[in-house]
Order: C-alpha cells, then structure tokens, then sequence
C-alpha cells in the first residue's frame, strides 16, 4: 500500500479557519471581561497581549490540525467535502454519503439541548441570583420568546 502524502491544502483551509475564528472570538471576550480589564495593571499593552493570544492559539491550532489529519486518514476518517472541493471535483457524491447521518444527529443533539435546556438549565437558572436580576431575567424572557 503507497503511503498517502499529506494534504496541505485542507491542512491551511482547516488552520486558517480556525485562527479566523480565534480572532472573531477576541471582541465578544474584551467586552464580557472589560470591566476587568478596566482595572487591572497589565505589564504589557493590551495589544501586545493580543497579538501574542493569537500566536499561541495559531500553534496550537496548527499542531491540533496536522495531528487531527494524521490520526484521521489512518482510522479512515477525513474531509470528504472539503477535499473535494479543493481538488475541484464535484462534492455531491460525499455530500449524499453523509446526509442523511448528518440530518439524524443534527437533529438528535438538537432535540437533547432542547430538552435539557428546558429540563435542567432553565428550572436552575431560575433559582439562581442572576434569574432576580432584572436585566438577566429580561434577555431570557426575549430568548424564551416570552415577550421583551
């Protein structure tokens, strides 16, 4: 059996998706920790820290992806579409392999985080500190589609 080459092209596409979202995860965090922030003494500037977040995680997610993709091709597992795509062939055929697995988990996990939402997240949320608070208990109710 010929040894498969690595693929670098879904390796880049994967990594390069991945920092992406690394850097669209940055706002939503400076805004939920800016009252830290405000406060806190930083030996280095903010952006410095930033900068250097991005780096480790772009490791990191680089060492991730090319493991994920080694350990993948061997127990026979991949990226059929994404591959295909990049090869420029035409994605139908993986795309009616996985559909119907795909729908029926999608919709599987979708109903549990309903249920425990509803079951479990909902029932504690309201005995807790945050549910009295006004505005807390607002956001939920628009959620919830109780009316805002």
């Amino acid at each position: 059996m010929a040894k498969a080459s690595f693929n670098w092209r879904v390796f880049l596409t994967l990594w390069i998706a991945s920092v992406v979202g690394v850097v669209a995860v940055i706002p939503a965090s400076l805004t939920l920790q800016a009252p830290l922030l405000a406060q806190a003494e930083r030996p280095i500037a903010l952006e410095v820290l930033l900068a250097l977040q991005i780096a480790q995680n772009a490791l990191l997610f680089a060492a991730a992806t090319a493991a994920g993709l080694f350990l993948a091709r061997r127990i026979g597992l991949g990226a059929p579409i994404l591959e295909a795509s990049l090869a420029r062939k035409n994605v139908a055929a993986p795309v009616r392999a996985i559909l119907p697995l795909s729908v029926g988990l999608g919709i599987a996990a979708a109903l549990v985080v309903a249920v425990l939402d509803v079951g479990v997240f909902v029932p504690a949320l309201r005995n807790s500190a945050i549910w009295r608070s006004r505005s807390r208990r607002q956001a939920c109710r628009c959620r919830y589609g109780r009316g805002c």
